[in-house]
């Protein structure tokens, strides 16, 4: 049963919230940030997205998480940052953005044109 659920975001309101913000970002060419504390939740959203957009790891999707080294960790945020890619989501674990690197070089804002 809980399996039949993973891939379903609309059987959980927080899930079916997600990914409805997730879907009208994509729809504004807007870029998303989830930051969350529990990988298996993280890796719930992935699949979903894998699942549901039919989006790719290191394509549309840039994941990280506590064992992720500083090297990965910098290439993702390289990546997200980069206008030209297609990334449109980061998903990260809060052990990850503890580390130091991740919130250095992710919310840098030199350049930066739209509010937050």
């Amino acid at each position: 049963m809980a399996e039949d659920l993973r891939l379903k975001p609309k059987a959980g309101d927080k899930s079916w919230f997600l990914m409805e913000l997730i879907r009208l970002s994509t729809t504004l060419k807007e870029k998303v940030l989830v930051f969350e504390q529990y990988i298996e939740a993280l890796t719930c959203i992935k699949e979903q997205l894998e699942s549901k957009h039919y989006w790719k790891e290191w394509k549309e999707i840039i994941y990280m998480d506590g064992k992720s080294n500083s090297r990965k960790r910098q290439t993702g945020i390289n990546i997200f940052n980069n206008p030209k890619s297609d990334a449109r989501i980061m998903l990260a674990s809060t052990k990850a953005c503890g580390k130091g690197n991740l919130h250095q070089g992710l919310f840098c804002r030199i350049g930066q044109k739209k509010v937050v």
